[in-house]
C-alpha cells in the first residue's frame, strides 16, 4: 500500500499464516478454518485499508493530504521483501501471544 503527499511511504505488514489468519478472521467477522489464501490475504489487505485510513485521518487533522492506494501482496522470499531491497525502511515489531508481527514504513 502507498502513502504519498509531501513524502512518500509504502506500508507493508508482515505476519505468520496463522497470524494472519486471526487477523482475517476478525476483520471478516468469522472464523476462517481453512486456509483459504485468497480470503485470508483479502482480510489482511482490508486491516492495512482501515490501519492507513486511520492515519491518513489523522494527518489531515494536521492540515496535510496524504494519498494511499489499494494495499497489494507482496511474497517473503528466502533473501527477504523485495520492496525493501535499497530503500530505508521503520520497522515496528509487534509481539502477540498469537503470533508475531511487524509493521513496515518503506520510504520512496
Amino acid at each position: 500500500m502507498l502513502l504519498s503527499g509531501s513524502l512518500k511511504y509504502e506500508y507493508a505488514i508482515s505476519s505468520s499464516l496463522e497470524t494472519s489468519r486471526l487477523i482475517a478472521s476478525k476483520i471478516i467477522g468469522e472464523e476462517i478454518k481453512e486456509e483459504l489464501r485468497e480470503v485470508i490475504a483479502d482480510g489482511v489487505k482490508e486491516f492495512c485499508n482501515i490501519t492507513c485510513g486511520n492515519i491518513v485521518a489523522k494527518i489531515a487533522k494536521r492540515g496535510k493530504t496524504v494519498d494511499i492506494t489499494p494495499p497489494e501482496e507482496v511474497v517473503y522470499s528466502v533473501d527477504g521483501y523485495h520492496l525493501i531491497k535499497g530503500r530505508r525502511a521503520i520497522y515496528y515489531p509487534l509481539a502477540s501471544p498469537e503470533g508475531d508481527i511487524a509493521l513496515i514504513l518503506v520510504e520512496g
